[in-house]
């Protein structure tokens, strides 16, 4: 009883404290601290509102009055205590926390400006309940895990001033699973509460669609096609799977690619600001984080492994590859029946991959496009399939 008691621990401590390099949050810094900037100025709802009013920043309050009138009703509960600012102080807030995020996005001075950030994005939040918005709460909690983690050890302008890095490089684990399990409990509830006859009949997304909610391509399409039973049947059903799937090594790919499109989906027929945004870019903490894991042999001697040298120079943002190793000959570490293969590729668990199945390997552990593996993978599929029924054994 004991042991088992001590594995669980064991493991927990592992699943939280385990030591892990910062590349994951540190690209997220970047795709988050954009999405911020793209809501502090009005750049949304690209697939819904082909009319877009840039505005640096873009004020909640157009003035005195409107401020007055809107008025702050009632705070968030336990936040009463905080004292209501002035119209031209919330004016000033919202021009600091603009000029703020301009600054930790791009990893300048942001072990000062992450935490002061998400303080006073979260005071302007707190302060009146009825401008409550999920994808506001979601920025809130998002910069506050990423505001006091200290990610701009890369990827920075930190770190460019410090020679390549800046700070610890490496870090405990802890936010990035609570970035995982914010993503995860997302879609379960959201799912769970769709299981109630008023959605899964079609009649929400029928109303949304009567009321010109719906609008966009897409929406207009759903209107027209009449699509409402099977868009509420499958929505939580997705949530459902993208709330467990993510989790694990096998599916993660697929569900990554199965919330995109369906976050593209909704925002091509809702207004949602930029919440379908804000998901995409979470699914970068489901990313394995250890940096460095695959090696690849490459001879710069031969054009096409030159240039796919420089492509993950471009591309290789997770820092999955390490050095490159420069075949000048035969490596030590690869057996002598490879040396004739072109491209080698060793992968974390020891395999060695030539040919297709190493520029699928290397296509599949780059975010712009593992999609694209699959197809190599199909391709070479049906060219073994195709070359074993003209070469029968």
């Amino acid at each position: 009883m004991k042991n088992e008691s001590q594995g669980i621990i064991n493991l927990w401590n592992r699943f939280w404290f385990s030591e892990e390099p910062k590349d994951i949050l540190c690209l997220l810094r970047i795709f988050f601290g954009i999405i911020f900037l793209m809501k502090l100025t009005g750049c949304t709802g690209f697939m819904t509102n082909m009319h877009v009013e840039l505005s640096i920043p873009q004020h909640t309050f157009s003035s005195d009055y409107v401020y007055r009138l809107s008025g702050f009703v009632q705070s968030v509960p336990g936040f009463g205590w905080l004292p209501l600012p002035s119209y031209k102080t919330y004016l000033l807030i919202e021009d600091i926390v603009f000029v703020l995020a301009l600054f930790f996005t791009s990893g300048l001075f942001a072990t000062y400006t992450g935490p002061l950030l998400a303080m006073l994005y979260g005071y302007l939040f707190v302060l009146d309940q009825m401008g409550y918005h999920h994808h506001t709460f979601l920025f809130v909690i998002v910069l506050f895990i990423l505001g006091f983690s200290n990610c701009s050890s890369r990827y920075s302008l930190d770190s460019y001033l410090h020679g390549g890095t800046f700070g610890k490089v490496k870090g405990i684990a802890m936010p990035r699973r609570m970035l995982q399990i914010l993503v995860s409990a997302i879609y379960f509830f959201g799912a769970l509460s769709k299981i109630n006859p008023g959605w899964l009949s079609g009649d929400i997304i029928r109303v949304l669609g009567m009321s010109g909610a719906l609008h966009g391509p897409l929406g207009h399409f759903i209107m027209k096609s009449q699509f409402y039973l099977p868009l509420s049947v499958s929505t939580p059903i997705l949530e459902f799977f993208l709330a467990i799937a993510l989790w694990f090594d096998k599916t993660v790919r697929i569900a990554v690619l199965c919330g995109v499109l369906f976050h593209l989906v909704i925002d091509m027929t809702i207004n949602v600001s930029t919440f379908s945004f804000q998901m995409i870019a979470l699914y970068t903490v489901f990313a394995y984080p250890g940096t460095k894991s695959t090696t690849i042999f490459i001879d710069p001697g031969k054009v096409k492994q030159a240039v796919l040298i420089r492509f993950l120079l471009l591309f290789d943002w997770l820092r999955r590859f390490g050095t490159v190793v420069m075949k000048g000959g035969t490596p030590a570490a690869i057996p002598e029946v490879y040396t004739k293969s072109g491209i080698l590729v060793r992968k974390r668990g020891g395999d060695i991959l030539t040919g297709i199945d190493a520029f699928s390997c290397v296509l599949g552990m780059l975010p712009l496009f593992f999609p694209f593996a699959w197809l190599i993978k199909i391709f070479s599929s049906v060219r073994r399939n195709i070359s074993r029924d003209h070469n029968p054994a």
